[in-house]
């Protein structure tokens, strides 16, 4: 007998999409075969899964890729509450994710080490938490995307590399969570990215600030005009490059 799908098994499965590259959207993916135990549901349910919200992410579709057609009213539903509200819906499937799957560390421990109770409480305590919950998870995604790899250098070690928002956090609150607002950087790139030193055109190609001198220059003028082949599932959105280029690039 079919099992229909409730509120918090389709939270569930859109965490697991949030963190999966549409390539890894398969029955054989480690995650989607954990996930699957978890439900008691066979693995390629849980893959179709998966496709079906894929099919809704208007980041995706802009690529050419469609997902699956078969999605649910459940799956629209929660959707479009991510659409209206990303930090609080990914906040609530990362929370029941932690307390759902044994191999996770719960929020508590979180909170321990950031030492909340010495710095905020009650409510600030738990925007600080979503925050940093939040901006895990948007390193995990382009992580994903990326394969743990920095697009310009090939640093592949995931301790140096940095979820880089390309129109700051603090500025747009819709495209926070937003693939298409970051790239992965090693952790030199990421911060001459945040401090305007460096940009990217529209097609693509890094472009150095005149600002930077010595030896700082010399190292990244090896890249200048180097044209970077992104994700092409999740590409940079230019309007979102243009924006860095004219507010936060020093020209």
């Amino acid at each position: 007998m079919r099992k229909n799908w409730t509120y918090e098994e389709t939270l569930l499965a859109l965490n697991l999409y949030l963190k999966t590259p549409y390539g890894k959207i398969h029955s054989r993916n480690p995650q989607i075969i954990e996930l699957a135990k978890i439900l008691e549901r066979t693995p390629n349910a849980v893959a179709f899964k998966l496709g079906n919200i894929a099919s809704l992410d208007p980041a995706l579709v802009e690529t050419g890729q469609k997902g699956f057609d078969h999605r649910s009213k459940m799956e629209e539903e929660i959707w479009g509450k991510y659409q209206k509200n990303p930090e609080d819906v990914v906040y609530e499937s990362e929370k029941l994710w932690r307390n759902t799957a044994s191999t996770q560390e719960p929020l508590s421990a979180l909170e321990e080490k950031l030492d909340l109770e010495s710095v905020v409480t009650g409510s600030e305590k738990e925007r600080f938490v979503k925050q940093r919950v939040n901006q895990n998870l948007f390193r995990q995604r382009l992580l994903a995307i990326y394969n743990y790899t920095c697009p310009i250098t090939k640093m592949d070690d995931p301790r140096l590399l940095y979820a880089s928002h390309i129109i700051p956090w603090s500025v747009d609150a819709q495209n926070r969570l937003n693939p298409r607002n970051g790239i992965l950087l090693n952790a030199l790139w990421d911060k001459a990215f945040d401090k305007g030193l460096i940009s990217f055109s529209p097609d693509y190609k890094v472009i150095l600030s005149p600002s930077l001198k010595g030896e700082a220059r010399a190292y990244f003028s090896q890249y200048e005009k180097l044209k970077i082949l992104f994700s092409e599932k999740f590409p940079p959105q230019r309007e979102f490059l243009e924006y860095h280029h004219q507010n936060i690039f020093i020209q």
